[in-house]
């Protein structure tokens, strides 16, 4: 039990906290593994020159854009629906939903395949003024209806709070699959062509890992009989506002790179990109915790549950603010050193552009929750104008900036947008639940991670900080230990926090006295 104002509380109020904690800790790290993964391939493009690089990541856009179009929201509709029907023992409600699903997502697939790979040569060319770009749309288009199969199949393992299935089909098949194949045609001299194919192969081979689990351990689908009820217009129905929404968000994550390709060069375009995906590691935590977050919000709203979905929303993103904050101050002192040592030292013009999107990243992945929420209460009309602000503000920023200033314009283009989107959702989740997303208390996390950004600071007067990835790791372990020091020392732990940890300790069967003797709770 764990103590609050002179009251005992029992675990047991933490239920939802336990079941986003369950999942959670796997999540992490199979999203650890696969971001580590997605780094690999990325530093083995980069390395074989930022030309290249710019190549592969503009036709890699296309295809994103594409991928997205090609769900039509409506795997946001199966978390929407399938936790419910699960919690009603619905089992022909949860079939009709996929089947349904894969009838409509079956049909954008192949017609988005089919314009992408007729078209390649128009966009590479028109678009983006380098006719190489087109075998990279060519080669990947194949594989965007497998692509959009495994969001659906992982959108029904996620419902059912199975998330291990999720991350070994994306940690196997996306990320070590495609890093050794991807490695093997750079190896053997295949360049872009290979690398798009390793790409389509790695997204076959999570088609298939997502497959096998839905069906043999999740939910028996294919092998089973089920009364089918079409539910083509209420997944539609909720969905298209949520589509919508998507489709006009995608102008907040790829105008910029887009922007930089008609405007700029793909030698910048692939500059740009080292400093992007690096930002995004603040995204990888709260995007582990979401995954589960989704179906579980949906959960206490049917439940009416609004005080413990409120906890869990702050919890959730108090833990995340506490852990991204020493990442954060790593690329805020040592942008151009990170950089020069991921990805070589062409890259540390990419400096600025680090530091801007690292600051958006880390107060973005602090909203990035609310999205779910205001999604799984209906309130998609809501996002849907979030989005449309979001993107018109990121276009005509990117358009004025991109031009003028590069890499450094569409990183403030793309910051300003994301922080415009984030604070909406924040507000309206807090008039509609009555939290925000981190609590008052959370002063003191802050209060730490400044003190301790003296440790970095003196260290770069004794070490070359960019000469070595060692000298950089010895230097951000002894910044998060002096971090990790002052948050027990300012007791930026409360009550709730370690029920947390009680919880965990029981589900690992093993003792973590010292931990909680460490956060020093009251």
């Amino acid at each position: 039990m764990a103590k609050k104002d002179g009251s005992e509380i029992e675990i047991g109020e933490l239920g939802p906290l336990k079941i986003l904690l369950k999942g959670a800790g796997f999540a992490f790290l199979g999203l650890a593994l696969t971001k580590f993964s997605q780094y690999i391939f990325r530093l083995l493009i980069a390395r074989e020159g930022a030309e290249l690089y710019g190549v592969f990541s503009l036709g890699f856009t296309v295809f994103s854009i594409a991928g997205m179009l090609s769900f039509l929201g409506v795997t946001a509709g199966l978390y929407r629906f399938v936790p419910n029907a699960k919690a009603k023992g619905k089992r022909d409600e949860i079939a009709s939903y996929l089947k349904s699903s894969l009838h409509i997502v079956s049909a954008s697939s192949l017609l988005l395949m089919l314009i992408l790979f007729f078209l390649s040569d128009w966009i590479a060319s028109a678009l983006f003024h380098d006719a190489r770009i087109s075998i990279v749309i060519k080669v990947l288009s194949l594989g965007l209806p497998f692509y959009a199969y495994t969001g659906l199949f992982l959108s029904v393992i996620n419902s059912f709070f199975k998330n291990k299935y999720d991350v070994i089909s994306k940690t196997v098949g996306e990320s070590f699959l495609r890093v050794i194949l991807a490695a093997s045609a750079i190896m053997l001299g295949y360049g872009l062509f290979g690398i798009s194919i390793a790409y389509v192969i790695s997204i076959f081979a999570s088609f298939v890992l997502a497959l096998y689990f839905m069906e043999y351990k999740v939910f028996r689908f294919f092998r089973a009989r089920y009364e089918f009820t079409p539910k083509y217009s209420q997944l539609l129905g909720y969905s298209m506002p949520l589509m919508l929404s998507g489709i006009i968000f995608l102008f907040i994550n790829w105008t910029d790179s887009v922007l930089l390709g008609i405007f700029r060069t793909v030698a910048e375009v692939g500059i740009y990109n080292t400093a992007l995906p690096t930002a995004g590691l603040l995204l990888m935590l709260p995007n582990a915790l979401t995954t589960l977050f989704a179906p579980l919000v949906s959960d206490l709203l049917a439940r009416g549950r609004k005080i413990d979905l409120g906890r869990t929303y702050q919890t959730a993103n108090k833990w995340i603010f506490l852990l991204n904050f020493p990442l954060l101050l790593v690329f805020l002192v040592f942008p151009t050193q990170v950089l020069n040592v991921l990805f070589g030292r062409e890259y540390g013009i990419a400096a600025n552009s680090l530091v801007i999107l690292s600051i958006s990243n880390l107060f973005y992945s602090l909203t990035l929750s609310a999205t779910f929420v205001l999604s799984s209460a209906g309130k998609s009309k809501a996002l849907l104008a979030n989005s449309i602000i979001a993107a018109v503000a990121n276009i005509l920023l990117n358009l004025f900036l991109v031009p003028a200033f590069g890499i450094t314009g569409a990183a403030i283009g793309t910051g300003i947008s994301l922080f415009a989107y984030g604070s909406a959702c924040a507000y309206q989740v807090k008039k509609l639940i009555g939290f925000w997303p981190i609590a008052m208390n959370t002063t003191s996390i802050l209060i730490a991670g400044i003190i301790a950004l003296a440790v970095p600071l003196v260290a770069s007067s004794y070490l070359d900080i960019g000469g070595s990835f060692v000298n950089l790791a010895i230097v951000g372990l002894a910044t998060a230990l002096v971090y990790a020091k002052l948050l027990s020392t300012f007791r930026a732990f409360d009550s709730l926090d370690l029920g947390i940890v009680d919880a965990l300790e029981k589900k690992l069967g093993i003792s973590l006295k010292l931990a909680k003797e460490f956060m020093k709770v009251k």
